[in-house]
């Protein structure tokens, strides 16, 4: 383990490096994408460390490449969508043989949430809440479409041909169901008091106060994909045990 740990260590530091040259990563973001890629590569090996990196390299062209404006991936992101594969992880090494799976299980699902939302933004028309059925406006959370849920599958299918395993499938797809009903239901949702316009965020664009139209204060977008992944990679290993 020690030599995977010390292989792992400039392997991953160069494709963060240049993943932040690039501007796809912040400074923090760029430090924990080498604490998680140096954890998962030195505890599981190589297997471990390809699927991360066909996540990784995927999801982030496809949002370089989405008809959506992106800022580089800030820690608190990177910790959400890779934070749970990590734990699964370590859990492995420490003896829970049973976690693995749920490394790629959180990853797909993670994978599955990008490519629906970036390929349904650019190509599927209004989205439709998956909670409540009606239509959405654009970039909504818990909105879906029928060619970002394609999308969203082929994202799933992807981290399970890396892996090899069709759990792996499952998880990743219905954790990207889950993600887009804690999306529509609990995640926090305010309204500008000076232009009218809904956001995710406390303050507006525009600079004007918000008040909090539905959801919980502390339940952003980061901890939605949190929730997710650990969802889709507990449901990924229950799969692979009852089959």
């Amino acid at each position: 383990m020690a030599i995977r740990f010390l292989e792992a260590v400039p392997a991953v530091c160069v494709l963060v490096l240049i993943a932040a040259r690039f501007g796809w990563l912040t400074a923090d973001g760029a430090a924990a994408s080498a604490l998680v890629g140096v954890g998962i590569y030195g505890l599981t090996g190589i297997r471990g460390a390809e699927v991360l990196l066909g996540f990784f390299l995927t999801a982030t062209l496809l949002g370089r490449l989405s008809s959506r404006r992106h800022g580089p991936r800030n820690a608190r992101q990177v910790l959400a969508n890779g934070g749970v594969a990590l734990v699964s992880a370590v859990a492995w090494a420490a003896g829970a043989r049973w976690c693995l799976l749920a490394l790629p299980g959180s990853l797909a699902t993670a994978n599955a949430d990008t490519w629906a939302t970036e390929i349904g933004t650019r190509w599927g028309g209004p989205p439709r809440s998956l909670a409540w059925g009606r239509i959405l406006p654009p970039h909504t959370s818990g909105g879906i479409t029928r060619v970002g849920t394609l999308g969203g599958v082929a994202g799933a299918l992807w981290i399970a041909l890396w892996w090899g395993a069709f759990p792996v499938l499952v998880g990743g797809v219905v954790g990207m169901f889950a993600d887009s009903l804690l999306g529509g239901t609990v995640q926090v949702r305010y309204r500008c008091a000076v232009c009218g316009t809904e956001t995710e965020e406390g303050i507006c664009a525009c600079g004007g106060e918000t008040d909090l139209v539905r959801g919980v204060r502390w339940v952003d977008n980061d901890v939605v994909n949190l929730l997710a992944t650990a969802f889709g990679a507990a449901l990924t290993v229950l799969v692979a045990r009852v089959r």
